[in-house]
């Protein structure tokens, strides 16, 4: 099933720095993104994650249906990435992080303010 071939040590290589990328790329969305997306974006890294390392299971028990089953839901990770990308941008709309906490940081204020007011 594993054809070794310098095509397949070139993709190892660049799956592996893919994915410290996208550690990295989890790690940005924690702080400057909608909760909602930074969840499903670990959500479906975690899928992914989860297919790969049964691909591989399946690969050691010479399991071929498991292994293409499994390899193709490893593979349809940059489409989930896509749908959960739209789904942000198109049909939530902009979010900006700074741009909400400036707002919440005005009502905590407002809230201060007014409970001030109320003592005196």
């Amino acid at each position: 099933m594993a054809n070794d071939s310098s095509v397949h040590a070139i993709d190892r290589f660049f799956a592996s720095v893919m994915f410290v990328m996208y550690v990295w790329r989890l790690a940005s969305l924690f702080n400057n993104a909608r909760p909602s997306n930074f969840f499903l974006q670990l959500a479906a890294f975690c899928f992914a994650l989860f297919s790969y390392m049964n691909s591989q299971d399946a690969q050691e028990l010479n399991d071929k249906d498991g292994f293409k089953f499994w390899h193709n839901l490893w593979h349809c990770f940059p489409l989930f990435l896509i749908v959960i990308e739209a789904r942000d941008r198109f049909i939530l709309g902009e979010y900006d992080a700074q741009e909400e906490s400036r707002a919440l940081y005005g009502a905590y204020v407002n809230k201060v303010k007014m409970a001030t007011k109320k003592k005196y």
